[in-house]
């Protein structure tokens, strides 16, 4: 892979974990959902770019004015008790990803990935490139079934909104 690849790769990687933080000025949590003091967001698969680049931002980088925790998870068993409020969901994770947003649903888990088709298959938030800006879809169905509220002007400005219902 040449240099320059691996450049976009790292600048891909390091805005999608930065819309992490834009995002959650957009969207509201159910009222029974509360952070506490830390902000946690884990993460279900390997080999992710924006897994490391969410480590490396986030160490210093607050949420909702909270201290971010990274939690990586090994199975989908640990998603609950990881008592997080976003789940980034990787590829390796597709065979999967009913069952996982089964769990985020009925936990009031923020689901985003980026991978083809993930929003038309329930995650909530879905990274895409578009030409060379990322770019990214919303289910809003998928969230309000999760008692989320997603801001008008984050729908505004996303590539698409979908209603699977």
């Amino acid at each position: 892979m040449s240099c320059c690849a691996l450049k976009a790769q790292h600048s891909e990687a390091l805005l999608k974990a930065v819309f992490f933080e834009r995002f959650s000025r957009f969207i509201d949590w159910p009222t029974d959902v509360s952070p506490g003091n830390t902000f946690k967001i884990a993460t279900i698969g390997q080999n992710s770019n924006v897994i490391r680049e969410l480590k490396r931002i986030y160490a210093q980088q607050k949420i909702q004015d909270k201290k971010v925790e990274i939690i990586n998870l090994d199975s989908i068993d640990q998603i609950v008790a990881s008592d997080c409020q976003i789940l980034f969901i990787t590829s390796d994770m597709s065979k999967d990803i009913e069952k996982i947003n089964a769990i985020a649903k009925k936990h009031h888990i923020l689901t985003i990935g980026d991978t083809k088709n993930y929003a038309k298959r329930g995650v909530m938030i879905n990274f895409h490139l578009r030409g060379e800006s990322i770019r990214f879809t919303i289910n809003e169905s998928a969230a309000k079934k999760a008692g989320f509220y997603i801001s008008y002007h984050l729908m505004q400005i996303a590539d698409a909104v979908l209603d699977t219902d």
